[in-house]
């Protein structure tokens, strides 16, 4: 039972309904440090004293990602809860934008030390322009707020995974890939990033490279790791090869498959929980 009795518990999952059943958010179930305790009753009290409607798992989510700080995290919570990017469906461009099977989560795989949900991004597949750029922040946002949708995601974080195989110079977009850095450390929306993972980078890639440096502050540049595919087993969990996607030479997943499912699920939750 949550210490909470009015705080109302969402359902939500990744791949099967079966997993939403172990996803659903309790994030006062279990015992945390009197500092949290202390953090989150008073984030509570605020809200309610300022009107300030913010549900309890985004109260949480806001209070992880700071490290239970409750003037960080008050700050942060009055100058972004109405921010769109928290809000996002799965519907309309999104689902489209989804099917260019550029930006998706990838079931079951987690980093080997942190225990984190892994997004993959294959940027040969993103073809620049100011709409495909914004749809593409919004993809990423609505995984990253998937990602937060229990007490484990929000502690464990996410990692970043880019398939660099194929990359041009056309794939190259400064205004999208600052939005993306923004993303990645957390200037939009709450969401601890573990690691980015850069695999295979060819030479035009530090073009790209210098606009994302400009925008990327210390805590996420120590986060950035340029690798070959054969290190991969440093970062990921034993058997990762199995949640691979085929574009990898060593993945096995089916990409339609992946994305297909993540999209038709998302789909149907989003509109159970309007």
């Amino acid at each position: 039972m949550t210490r909470f009795p009015s705080i109302r518990r969402n359902s939500g999952g990744l791949f099967s309904q079966t997993d939403t059943r172990e996803l659903e958010l309790s994030v006062f179930d279990k015992p945390s440090p009197m500092d949290e305790d202390d953090c989150l009753y008073q984030l509570h009290d605020f809200c309610h004293d300022n009107h300030i409607h913010v549900s309890w798992d985004m109260q949480f989510r806001f209070a992880c990602f700071y490290d239970f700080d409750y003037e960080k995290t008050k700050d942060s919570i009055v100058k972004k809860h109405r921010c769109r990017y928290l809000y996002l469906r799965m519907e309309a461009a999104l689902v489209d934008q989804f099917m260019t099977q550029a930006l998706f989560p990838l079931p079951g795989l987690k980093t080997k030390h942190t225990n984190s949900e892994v997004i993959y991004f294959c940027p040969a597949k993103y073809q620049p322009s100011q709409k495909g750029g914004d749809l593409l922040v919004d993809n990423l946002c609505y995984i990253l707020n998937q990602g937060c949708r229990t007490e484990r995601g929000c502690r464990n974080g996410m990692a970043f995974l880019a398939n660099m195989h194929g990359f041009s110079a056309r794939n190259i977009h400064h205004g999208t890939i600052v939005k993306m850095v923004q993303m990645l450390q957390g200037d939009m929306v709450p969401t601890k990033i573990e690691f980015v993972i850069i695999v295979d980078p060819p030479a035009i890639f530090t073009r790209a490279w210098k606009a994302a440096k400009k925008a990327i502050n210390g805590t996420l540049f120590k986060k950035v790791y340029f690798i070959r595919q054969e290190r991969l087993g440093e970062f990921l969990m034993d058997g990762y090869k199995e949640f691979l996607p085929d574009e990898f030479s060593s993945g096995w997943r089916d990409v339609n498959e992946i994305v297909e499912d993540y999209v038709d699920l998302m789909r149907y939750q989003d509109e159970h929980n309007r």
